[in-house]
């Protein structure tokens, strides 16, 4: 079997040489095997775009449904940095879903989504830091989320 060395679209069932397609890079090193790690963006506010909404998909505890958005900041000096949340779809959350909702455009009692709807809109978040605790490291967290306000610089998106 041929062995793809060269940036194309993938053939099922053919081989696809990572390494190559990065350069020749050891993707095995000890160098490239640490996580990379990420500066902590200070607390504020960022215009922000849905990259992609993972689920939704049953809790751990097997007891209730979570979305997870991934936002992209779209200007400023962390312009493309990611930023990743949980939205719980349990009652105690309520809270959380309806400002995503609102700040998604939905009106007061839609209640419906479609996989794919919410993709590429933009928003603005409220982001904050959560310690770290135990076995975790500090990090950042979407502590609200609003519609996109007038001040973003959006002339290149």
């Amino acid at each position: 079997m041929a062995t793809r060395t060269m940036a194309s679209d993938p053939v099922v069932g053919e081989e696809v040489d990572l390494s190559a397609l990065m350069g020749g890079v050891d993707i095995w090193s000890e160098e490239a095997s640490g996580k990379r790690e990420f500066e902590l963006l200070p607390d504020g506010q960022y215009h922000a775009q849905i990259h992609i909404i993972e689920g939704p998909t049953l809790n751990k505890a097997g007891d209730g449904y979570w979305i997870k958005p991934q936002y992209r900041i779209v200007d400023g000096e962390y312009r493309n940095r990611r930023i990743f949340d949980y939205i719980s779809l349990k009652p105690s959350a309520l809270w959380k879903l309806q400002q995503f909702l609102v700040a998604m455009g939905k009106s007061h009692g839609d209640v419906t989504y479609t996989p794919g709807e919410f993709d590429e809109n933009f928003c603005t978040l409220e982001i904050g830091t959560q310690d770290a605790s135990g076995e975790y490291k500090a990090r950042n967290k979407v502590m609200a989320v609003h519609p996109l306000d007038e001040s973003a610089d959006l002339s290149d998106w």
